[in-house]
């Protein structure tokens, strides 16, 4: 399971899609979507009216 969640990670990652931040450690791994992650995001989500 790790193995995946590093692969989607780094997918995100070189897409622009994503920050990532480590606590001291490297206990917890935290994602923020970026500019580009987001803007995607909403337009993938938004319902479109037919009008």
């Amino acid at each position: 399971m790790e193995y995946q969640v590093k692969t989607i990670t780094i997918q995100l990652k070189a897409y622009g899609l994503i920050n990532t931040k480590t606590t001291k450690g490297g206990m917890a791994l935290f994602w923020t979507l970026t500019p580009k992650g987001e803007q995607l995001m909403i337009e993938s989500r938004v319902i479109k009216s037919s009008a």
